[in-house]
């Protein structure tokens, strides 16, 4: 048998500078933002560090397990639908989304914290509706970004860029646990120490609708929409730009008869238990245990 054939070589490389300049206006505002979603996520593991008793173990594991199952099973809808709305409308709901569901947490927080009958609040099922939403909102984020950059990166150019995006919204991290941590201390010494838990909400909202005007007027979907010429990527769907979508129902088919995608699920599930367990159980178990402060509890997950 002949060696098999090579696949074309897509594009020539590299890109003209307007176009790579183009293209980092487009990618790297998508993964600030997306970053910055991180910081609006992860702070309800911040603030329940501060908060002790007033958020108990128990709502916490209530509110977070409330958001994640919304997460998991909001996929579903959501990846279809940025199929077809595109990427930079679902990064726009999921920006915009977020932005609101921080803000009522926040805007919540702190009248219950001046109203000095916080313990008789209902903490638990507010926090419960609101973090749910947040995290709906949230599972925009993921399939808009693979929908907007699977346009403009060629496939033999993903692997670098992968390495280079993963590592920049790797930092929304640094941003949950270490920023909304330096943000509580120094809210204490503005307000003398008034409870001020309520600002890792604020300022996560008040950021990702900054970010939201920015990419209203930078991200577009593709090469097309920002005044350059689309190429053949040379992926998966090449040779499909124009076809209809594929109907819900066949989408669904075939996720669920992937046995690679099954496999992957699975995994995903496996190590999503191990990282919840060391991101959100663990700051929780050495701020009560090893009492340590929370700018400490923050570096540990830096």
């Amino acid at each position: 048998m002949g060696a098999a054939p090579v696949p074309a070589a897509g594009p020539a490389f590299p890109h003209p500078a307007g176009y790579r300049w183009r293209r980092f206006l487009n990618w790297f505002p998508l993964g600030l933002t997306y970053a910055l979603l991180y910081m609006g996520r992860y702070n309800l593991t911040v603030a329940k560090t501060s908060l002790g008793e007033l958020m108990t173990k128990e709502d916490f594991g209530v509110i977070f397990g409330a958001g994640t199952a919304v997460y998991a099973f909001a996929f579903l809808l959501n990846g279809p639908l940025v199929d077809r709305i595109g990427g930079r409308r679902g990064m726009l709901i999921a920006a915009l989304g977020s932005m609101a569901a921080n803000a009522a947490m926040g805007f919540y927080l702190q009248a219950v914290l001046a109203s000095g009958t916080a313990a008789d609040a209902p903490l638990r099922l507010v926090f419960s509706v609101l973090y749910a939403a947040n995290m709906y909102f949230q599972s925009f984020a993921a399939v808009s970004i693979v929908k907007v950059n699977a346009h403009w990166f060629h496939v033999t150019e993903r692997g670098s860029f992968s390495g280079i995006f993963g590592t920049m919204i790797s930092s929304g991290i640094f941003l949950a646990f270490t920023v909304n941590g330096w943000l509580l201390g120094t809210a204490a010494e503005v307000w003398e120490g008034r409870p001020s838990q309520w600002i890792v909400f604020l300022a996560p909202s008040l950021l990702l609708g900054v970010m939201a005007v920015v990419e209203f007027f930078l991200l577009r979907d593709s090469p097309g929409k920002a005044g350059f010429t689309d190429f053949d990527t040379g992926d998966a769907s090449s040779g499909e730009e124009n076809a209809p979508p594929l109907p819900t129902r066949e989408v669904f088919r075939r996720l669920f008869t992937n046995p690679v995608i099954l496999t992957i699920a699975g995994i995903e599930f496996c190590t999503g238990v191990l990282r919840n367990g060391v991101m959100h159980w663990f700051p929780i178990y050495a701020a009560e245990v090893w009492v340590l402060p929370q700018q400490q509890i923050g570096r540990a997950h830096v």
